[in-house]
């Protein structure tokens, strides 16, 4: 008798699985033709539009770029976007947007202009996976930017107005 049930609870565990897999393999949105082996332990990047992951609402802008990279092995998330728009618009709506009050971590109402010592874009600290899906942000040339930041915990932008056009490039970061 204690033989015919554990044979039952090892039958109900394989169904289990076999369930389980079944969904894995039929689940809506999945692309079996990506190799899924090497994505899982790659970085992933997917490319965004600014006006739906930052803006949410009719802003005027031309998006050029627009990527996001999770970084798997912490979960954060960095977006990176480069589009035209009018600038002080772009920082208005930027100040503007939401953040936590009950969080231990800094937020602005505004958005400030950076004082930094050496270079902005020094992007030494990436993943080469990063640094190759946002070459568009960081091949940029400091000198023709203007930077400005705005914490809205639990992000940070850091926004690159141009000098001489409407081009902003945007990074939007988990802090």
């Amino acid at each position: 008798m204690k033989r015919i049930l554990i044979h039952k609870n090892y039958i109900r565990a394989a169904a289990i699985m076999a369930i389980f897999a079944v969904l894995i393999v039929y689940l809506p949105g999945r692309d079996l033709t990506d190799n899924t082996f090497e994505s899982f332990f790659t970085m992933p990047v997917n490319e965004v539009s600014v006006e739906h992951e930052v803006f949410n609402d009719n802003f005027d802008v031309h998006q050029l770029n627009g990527v996001r990279v999770v970084n798997r092995e912490t979960g954060k998330f960095t977006y990176y976007f480069e589009y035209i728009a009018n600038k002080q618009d772009t920082l208005r709506r930027v100040a503007a947007l939401p953040f936590l009050l009950r969080d231990n971590r800094p937020s602005s109402v505004a958005c400030e202009l950076m004082t930094v010592d050496g270079n902005p874009l020094d992007d030494s600290k990436l993943a080469p996976a990063e640094k190759e899906a946002s070459a568009f942000f960081w091949n940029a040339a400091a000198e023709e930017f203007t930077f400005y930041e705005c914490y809205k915990s639990p992000v940070k932008h850091t926004l690159l107005l141009s000098k001489n056009s409407d081009r902003i490039l945007h990074k939007v970061e988990l802090i």
